[in-house]
């Protein structure tokens, strides 16, 4: 390899950097997409009560009364500033509070239980690996997931799956 100047390096460094965002961000939101249709499904059974089978447990969880602000204060005033004439018509519409509840599905594995490589390997595809790539790249992800999980403690997930 060529010596490179430090600053090359960093330059270097900060293309692969941004290069490797560029696939983890794509697969991130790839993720993001499938969790919430996966997590919308889940709910739909665990709502119609249907057998969880062993390995899992899973409930729905509802946050009641959580008040939501249609904007937030700063721009309110500077509404009123701006436009005085119609700052008390708009405090009178924000006066309208908002009140929602929020869903949402609680799960976990159960303890003595493990997700299987072929699992893996269907969600691996659902993003866009091709069937090798996944199989040769799932034992390391496992690996990679395990080490990351043994930091943080476990025990129900949580995921907002809004209305039921």
């Amino acid at each position: 390899m060529p010596e490179r100047t430090e600053a090359e390096r960093a330059v270097r460094d900060l293309i692969a950097l941004n290069d490797l965002d560029t696939v983890f961000s794509s697969f991130h939101q790839k993720l993001d997409k499938i969790e919430k249709d996966y997590a919308q499904g889940a709910a739909n059974y665990v709502k119609q009560k249907a057998q969880p089978g062993n390995s899992i447990t899973a409930r729905l969880e509802v946050e009641k009364e959580l008040k939501k602000a249609r904007v937030t204060r700063a721009a309110i005033n500077k509404f009123k500033k701006d436009y005085p004439k119609y700052g008390g018509l708009l405090e009178g519409y924000i006066g309208e509070d908002r009140w929602e509840n929020e869903n949402y599905l609680a799960y976990c594995l159960n303890e003595g239980y493990k997700i299987s490589v072929s699992e893996y390997i269907t969600i691996l595809r659902k993003v866009g690996f091709a069937e090798e790539e996944a199989m040769r790249f799932c034992p390391d992800l496992i690996s990679i997931s395990e080490r990351l999980r043994e930091k943080k403690e476990e025990g129900l997930r949580k995921i907002l799956i809004g209305k039921l």
